[in-house]
C-alpha cells in the first residue's frame, strides 16, 4: 500500500489538533475539517510507521497520541499547511526521512550538516544582564568589551547560554556544536548600571556580595547566528518558526538566563526582529 508526503502531514497534523484519537476519529476530523478523503489503511499505516519511529505512542484502546514533535515537523498546524505546495510537503518529509531512517534518536551523517543560513536577531533583556569580567577591584565584575572597547555580551557568552537551553524549546540537543554565534551589540548607546548580588565562594562554603556593571533592562541587542537549514532540525519551512519558539522560551522561564549570576537576577530576554 502506497502514500505520499501529503497523507504523513496530514496524518500527523490531524493528531496534532485532536490530542488523543484512533485511525477512525483521525478519518473523521479529516473529512469534516478540511473535506480530505483519507484512506483508513493509509491513515493506519502512517500512525504505525510514526509510532515504530518512537513519534507517536499508543495506549490499550489503540489510540494515539503524539510523544515528541520531530523539529521538521514544528511548522505541521493545519492553519499553516493549508497554504503548503506539493513541495512544502515534500521537503518536511524528506528532512524527517533523514533525521530519523529508523528510529527516535537523531541521526547525524558526515557532511550531512550544511546549506548555513545567516540569520539577524534583535532581542531585548527583560532583566539586567550582568557582566562576568573580573576586575582588579575585588568583588567586582564588568561587561565584556569587544576590539573597539564597547560593552557587548559575548560570542562565548551566546553560545554557553544557547547551549543551556536549546532543549526546552525542544530544539536537537547538540545544535550549538552546528551553529555559528557573534558577538550582541547594543543597538544604541547604552548608560551601563551597577547591581549588587550575594555570590558563593569558592572553597569556602559562605556567601558574600559581589559588584557588577550591568546591561540595565530593556537594552536592546543586535546579534547574527549562522545555522544550518539540514542536519539538525531546521529547514527552509521550519527554522523562524523553531528560533521564534526558543525565545519564547527563554523569555518567561529559561534553564540559565543570560549573563553572570543569572539565577539571582534572570537573565531573560525576548525577541524584537528575526530575519
Amino acid at each position: 500500500m502506497k502514500y505520499n508526503a501529503k497523507d504523513i502531514v496530514y496524518a500527523f497534523g490531524a493528531l496534532q489538533e485532536l490530542g488523543l484519537a484512533n485511525a477512525e476519529e483521525v478519518k473523521e476530523f479529516l473529512e469534516q475539517e478540511f473535506k480530505k478523503d483519507m484512506d483508513l489503511d493509509v491513515i493506519k499505516l502512517v500512525l504505525e510507521r510514526l509510532r515504530a519511529k518512537d513519534i507517536l505512542s499508543i495506549d490499550t484502546n489503540s489510540r494515539y497520541k503524539i510523544a515528541k514533535i520531530p523539529a521538521p515537523f514544528l511548522s505541521v498546524k493545519m492553519a499553516v499547511i493549508k497554504q503548503w505546495r506539493s513541495k512544502d510537503f515534500g521537503k518536511v518529509v524528506q528532512e524527517f526521512e533523514q533525521a530519523y531512517p529508523q528510529g527516535g534518536q537523531l541521526i547525524e551523517k558526515k557532511g550531512f550538516i550544511h546549506d548555513y543560513q545567516l540569520v539577524t536577531v534583535i532581542f531585548e533583556n527583560v532583566d539586567p544582564i550582568l557582566g562576568g569580567v573580573p576586575t582588579d577591584r575585588n568583588g567586582r565584575m564588568q561587561v565584556h568589551r569587544n576590539n573597539e572597547g564597547k560593552p557587548v555580551i559575548s560570542a562565548g557568552q551566546m553560545y554557553g547560554w544557547f547551549r543551556e537551553n536549546e532543549r526546552i524549546s525542544n530544539l536537537d540537543a547538540n545544535a550549538h556544536n552546528h551553529i555559528g554565534f557573534a558577538e550582541a551589540v547594543p543597538t544604541e548607546e547604552v548608560k551601563l548600571t551597577e547591581l549588587k548580588a550575594p555570590v558563593v565562594i569558592k572553597r569556602q562554603g559562605g556567601c558574600g556580595i559581589a559588584s557588577y556593571e550591568a546591561f540595565p533592562s530593556g537594552t536592546q541587542f543586535k546579534t547574527f547566528m549562522r545555522i544550518p537549514l539540514k542536519g539538525i532540525g531546521f529547514s527552509e519551512i521550519t527554522w523562524r518558526k523553531q528560533l521564534e519558539q526558543y525565545f519564547e522560551a527563554v523569555a518567561v522561564c529559561p534553564k540559565r538566563g543570560l549573563g553572570a549570576n543569572s539565577r539571582y537576577y534572570g537573565g531573560r530576554v525576548k525577541l524584537v526582529e528575526l530575519s
